[in-house]
């Protein structure tokens, strides 16, 4: 359980440890599998009391998903880990990260992240807002498995929690989905429109047709019966064209 604390003096003191990467661990990252084996390798470096405490880390990644820094943002007990923000965002603002990947561990192998695990990210994606560092997952990892926040589906609830975003921003982003919606509207029924006018028009232009077909086949001395056969109208229909060919005349 990884706790979001803004006073806690021993977070506050705490230094991040910049990894070391080697050079295989300078990669692109494809996927969440390649991660968690890079930090159970690092993981794996530590003490062995180390080992069964709660660790946090932050993975800045650049545009193209490549590696810039591997953080162990905090050293917890068995049970969690304290961290704040700053101590978090700090490397990767320095590093110029464009993405971030959070990951803890949890030394009891369970992977079932906790409600504080949850309202941690989301605080922590509000704050890589902020810094125009996108918080693209988190993950859970234990020595042999690891648990995706993204890949549960997760990370779309915690985008669309307004728990930690700014009342200015919340304003600014309702104003944005009204605007939008109205235009959406607008659009709705200028299509709408369009294609009610269409089908008028071909509608009509049909009509057209017909009076011309039938008004040519008059002229020509067919008879109803005939026109009826080539049309392939009903007699009433017809009629009704015969009325409006009389009444144009």
């Amino acid at each position: 359980m990884c706790n979001l604390s803004l006073r806690s003096s021993w977070s506050m003191i705490l230094e991040i440890r910049s990894l070391k990467l080697t050079k295989a661990q300078k990669i692109q990252i494809a996927n969440t599998e390649e991660l968690h084996k890079i930090l159970s390798q690092i993981l794996k470096r530590e003490g062995v009391i180390n080992q069964e405490k709660e660790h946090f880390w932050f993975v800045g990644l650049n545009s193209q998903d490549y590696i810039l820094c591997i953080d162990t943002v905090s050293l917890g007990s068995v049970s969690s880990t304290q961290i704040t923000p700053m101590s978090v965002f700090r490397n990767g603002v320095w590093k110029g990260c464009t993405y971030a990947i959070l990951a803890h561990n949890h030394p009891s192998g369970l992977l079932e992240p906790s409600d504080n695990d949850i309202d941690v990210t989301d605080r922590l994606c509000q704050c890589g807002i902020i810094l125009n560092i996108i918080v693209r997952d988190h993950i859970i990892i234990t020595p042999t498995t690891y648990l995706s926040f993204k890949d549960q589906k997760m990370m779309r609830k915690i985008e669309k929690s307004i728990k930690y975003v700014p009342p200015y921003q919340l304003k600014e982003r309702w104003a944005k989905e009204g605007e939008k919606i109205r235009h959406d509207a607008l659009e709705e029924g200028r299509a709408k429109g369009l294609e009610e006018g269409l089908a008028k028009g071909l509608a009509e232009g049909e009509e057209i047709g017909l009076v011309k077909i039938v008004k040519s086949m008059l002229e020509k001395d067919y008879s109803l019966e005939q026109i009826i056969e080539v049309t392939g109208l009903g007699k009433e229909d017809i009629e009704k064209i015969l009325k409006k060919i009389k009444k144009d005349i």
